[in-house]
């Protein structure tokens, strides 16, 4: 074995020790973005990402005039859930939401949740009687996936659209979307009190 090998070969080593460094550092920048993006428990966007995402949303639409639409939803009655059944219960009725939309949604769309037991679903190139279409579709599937998990469970939302010019502001949506939750919200409600 001559000199030129051993240098070759000692290169090939210290070139193999920066390869592994800097996969080694993608992935744990990957993992990082991942943390800072999702909501671990539901495996659904956190509410940082989703501003991030609207705000984007509005935006672009704002420039392009492409239209979209988004609903804020709540699972009913997940504190009643937490202190009758537990909060594992009510940890599983929030994934088994999650899981249900997430299957059901288009790669484009985006999904998240927004807060406690209000999720927010993005969905891009999309009016307000496409979105209330998709919803009322998904709407049976899911509650019924909920009621494997726990009896009876069900959830409201809201709906709205942007198109250029409506809103001044992405927040002007979102109370929209969110007047709607409440009118459902109420309508969910009074078919409890009638049970």
């Amino acid at each position: 074995m001559n000199s030129y090998n051993e240098n070759y070969k000692n290169l090939l080593k210290e070139f193999k020790i920066a390869i592994e460094s800097d996969l080694k550092a993608l992935l744990y920048k990957d993992q990082l973005r991942y943390y800072a993006e999702m909501d671990i428990m539901t495996a659904s966007y956190n509410r940082n990402k989703m501003e991030q995402v609207l705000v984007n949303e509005f935006e672009r639409c704002g420039v392009s005039g492409e239209v979209f639409s988004l609903a804020l939803m709540d699972i009913d009655g997940l504190k009643k859930i937490n202190d009758t059944f537990g909060h594992a219960k009510g940890d599983e009725t929030l994934k088994s939401f999650s899981n249900g939309i997430n299957s059901r949604i288009r790669t484009m769309d985006w999904f998240g949740r927004w807060g406690g037991d209000e999720f927010l679903l993005l969905c891009p190139n999309t009016g307000i009687e496409e979105m209330e279409i998709l919803l009322k579709e998904v709407y049976k599937s899911i509650i019924k996936d909920m009621g494997k998990v726990v009896p009876n469970s069900s959830f409201c939302y809201g709906c709205a659209e942007y198109r250029k010019g409506d809103y001044d502001n992405y927040q002007e949506l979102l109370k929209r979307a969110d007047k709607k939750l409440y009118k459902c919200k109420e309508g969910h409600r009074k078919n409890i009190d009638r049970r």
